[in-house]
């Protein structure tokens, strides 16, 4: 049976902080590191499949070819849910690879919310801003095809939207897009818990932000 969920990643971290959100007993959530295994994975018959596609540092042309053969490993005409993760401030070929989204998947609905209110990013307006993004961004340039652009500055934003919207959609978004899909799914999100030292973390961005928190870590 194919996933009811598929989340196309152009980055591992995308992949993962996104399908967490459908992470729970008796669910089934797998990653595909390269969208090579993604057959391997069908096998398992996973609730949730997300793909890396490893396309967001690559050119544009390269970034829409490897997007279209992950998606033709897989039966997208019967998978309920699709999602594009994007990065939260629109980095990346994400126009180049919504191209290669809209034609395997035709007329579909494309509804972009790449907000993240619980980390103070929100769209308003048709812009995305809020904390670490330098100048508002505009998400009609970023994503390059036809799509609705609502209005989302909260949480009980994203879940009036998502439980409003009609079956058939191509969403497009961040993690905040995921958990808001999760919770409509039916999905609590996962209970916080506490690690217990010594812990060593590993961090594999060089994102500024990413560098502070590094630092801060260190002191």
């Amino acid at each position: 049976m194919p996933p009811d969920v598929l989340i196309i990643a152009d980055d591992l971290t995308g992949a993962l902080d996104s399908s967490v959100a459908f992470a729970g007993p008796g669910r089934s959530v797998l990653v595909a590191r390269k969208p090579d295994a993604i057959p391997a994975l069908l096998r398992q018959s996973p609730d949730v499949l997300a793909v890396n596609t490893a396309s967001r540092e690559c050119g544009a042309d390269e970034a829409a070819k490897r997007v279209a053969a992950a998606l033709a490993f897989l039966p997208i005409a019967d998978i309920p849910i699709i999602m594009k993760k994007v990065d939260s401030r629109l980095k990346g070929n994400i126009a180049a690879e919504m191209g290669a989204l809209q034609a395997a998947l035709g007329t579909r609905r494309i509804i972009a919310a790449p907000a993240i209110p619980t980390m103070g990013r929100r769209v308003t307006g048709g812009m995305l801003d809020g904390d670490g993004i330098a100048a508002p961004i505009d998400v009609a340039s970023r994503i390059g095809v036809s799509a609705a652009i609502p209005d989302t500055e909260s949480d009980r934003d994203m879940d009036d939207l998502v439980r409003s919207a009609d079956s058939g959609v191509l969403w497009v978004g961040a993690r905040g897009l995921a958990f808001a899909l999760a919770r409509a799914a039916g999905h609590p999100e996962p209970r916080p818990f506490r690690l217990t030292p010594p812990l060593m973390i590993v961090s594999g961005s060089r994102d500024p932000i990413t560098m502070a928190q590094v630092e801060r870590l260190r002191a």
